[in-house]
């Protein structure tokens, strides 16, 4: 065997393991990715879900009925939004929107502390 081939051989090589490393992290990579946008909306759907259950207690409970409900400013895996309408909640972030019906509402829901109460089987939001 020359020197030339041994040379040749060892450069090939080296490319070769080179792009193998490449291609396995950016598989590492997306997989991640996904990982966390899976995590993210997850978390999202959880909020959803915990304040959708929130207005149905309030809504079946006694008249009177009041409640501080704090909404998290932002989630662990970034920003989100949040809005109401008379019978539903809708939270969304990066290209995910979660609408979940509720009993009917009165006001709007905002980020921090809101207070729930029930009049006449309306949920009443101050």
């Amino acid at each position: 065997m020359s020197k030339s081939q041994v040379a040749l051989e060892f450069v090939l090589y080296t490319i070769l393991a080179i792009l193998l490393v490449l291609v396995l992290v950016g598989v590492a990579v997306n997989m991640t990715t996904h990982v966390m946008d899976a995590q993210g909306a997850e978390e999202l759907e959880d909020l959803a879900y915990a304040l959708q259950e929130e207005f149905v207690l309030a809504a079946h409970v006694r008249p009177g009925y009041h409640r501080a409900l704090d909404v998290p400013q932002n989630l662990k895996r970034g920003s989100y939004t949040i809005s109401n309408d008379e019978d539903s909640i809708t939270l969304a972030r990066e290209g995910i929107t979660i609408t979940l019906p509720t009993p009917p509402i009165d006001g709007t829901l905002t980020k921090g502390i809101n207070i729930l109460r029930n009049e006449n089987e309306t949920v009443i939001i101050t």
